[in-house]
């Protein structure tokens, strides 16, 4: 009796390549940026296939294909996403410093993250708030004050609260609080013959 063939031995799942971590944000975006760009090497190390990439992520990037017509266009995009070349990204800029000092590259992509949805946060707040002062000014000029709502006000006080945490910076009395927006300060002058600055409580002092 013939011996029954064996079965074909099934192909093991290939593991997922374990995630890439990166010291810090700028070698992560540094290396996003190369790899935007796998063509962009000596013209001599690139095979002919390579080379006709190189020229088509060349033209992706000046922008110059913009200027053709929608037949030439169409045709330059279906080679674009035939042959799946990456759209070259600009050169990561340099992050600046945090409002504590700190190094922004120097931060984790966790990190980085995370200070994104802050700033973001922080903007749409300062936003809302420039709203609020901006319709309270309206009013004023308009003789119609009295048309303040107490909880927009007291909204706008917590915005403000939260404002300041989210820079580090604790504000004062009267500039977390609405209902001063109208009081302008007078400013203190001592002569210019003072001996010394008369030190004022902090409070006083912003009201002045």
């Amino acid at each position: 009796m013939a011996p029954k063939p064996s079965k074909a031995s099934k192909a093991q799942p290939k593991a997922p390549e374990p995630i890439k971590e990166y010291p810090n944000i700028a070698a992560f975006h540094q290396a996003t940026y190369e790899n935007s760009r796998p063509y962009h090497k000596p013209l001599a190390s690139l095979s002919a296939t390579e080379k006709t990439h190189y020229a088509y992520a060349r033209l992706l990037e000046t922008g110059i294909w913009k200027s053709w017509d929608e037949f030439q266009r169409k045709d330059f995009w279906k080679y674009i996403e035939t042959n799946k070349i990456p759209v070259p990204l600009p050169e990561p800029k340099d992050l600046g410093r945090d409002r504590n000092g700190r190094d922004i590259s120097k931060y984790s992509v966790k990190e980085y993250e995370e200070y994104q949805k802050r700033e973001r946060g922080l903007e749409g707040l300062v936003r809302e708030s420039t709203r609020f002062r901006d319709r309270q000014r309206r009013l004023r000029r308009s003789g119609r004050a009295g048309e303040d709502i107490e909880g927009e006000i007291e909204e706008e006080r917590n915005r403000r609260k939260l404002i300041g945490v989210l820079r580090g910076k604790k504000m004062g009395r009267y500039e977390e609080d609405p209902e001063w927006d109208d009081v302008v300060p007078i400013a203190q002058d001592d002569g210019e013959g003072a001996l010394a600055q008369i030190a004022y409580t902090e409070e006083y002092s912003e009201g002045i």
